[in-house]
């Protein structure tokens, strides 16, 4: 008798989900950053950060909107590695592992390695670079 009532009471909550299904979101996830793995080193003699990306997700211009290498301070000087709507960048798409960037900087200054989404929503610093470290295995 128990067993009877209970599964009275369970089928119309149980048949009410089924009745009324919901489509997909039509709202997309934001773009995550691809993952770049940067290795820096320093050439005091030239005054040039060497930024390598040593591994990581191939940069393409479906998953890149701008790759910058960034050094805020003191004079604020930007190498624009890959960009898709700009033709002044020091490389191509796709940018693979391997790749390696000049960044001319007068003096060692915390220096960031920053991605853009390709809709240019959303920007995330993948690689970071501090002067006290003289070189930096992917990553930070």
């Amino acid at each position: 008798m128990y067993r009877r009532s209970l599964l009275v009471a369970l089928t119309p909550a149980l048949a009410g989900c089924s009745l009324t299904p919901t489509g997909p979101l039509t709202e997309s996830y934001p773009t995550s950053a691809p993952n770049v793995f940067a290795s820096f080193d320093w050439d005091p003699d030239r005054s040039v950060l060497i930024v390598t990306f040593d591994r990581g997700n191939r940069l393409t211009a479906e998953n890149t909107g701008r790759l910058s290498v960034i050094t805020p301070d003191p004079e604020g000087v930007e190498t624009v590695w890959v960009d898709r709507d700009d033709t002044d960048t020091a490389s191509e798409f796709p940018l693979t592992p391997g790749a390696t960037l000049h960044h001319e900087i007068s003096a060692p200054a915390t220096t960031h390695v920053v991605w853009e989404g390709p809709e240019q929503q959303n920007s995330q610093a993948v690689g970071n670079w501090r002067p006290e470290m003289t070189r930096s295995e992917g990553g930070e």
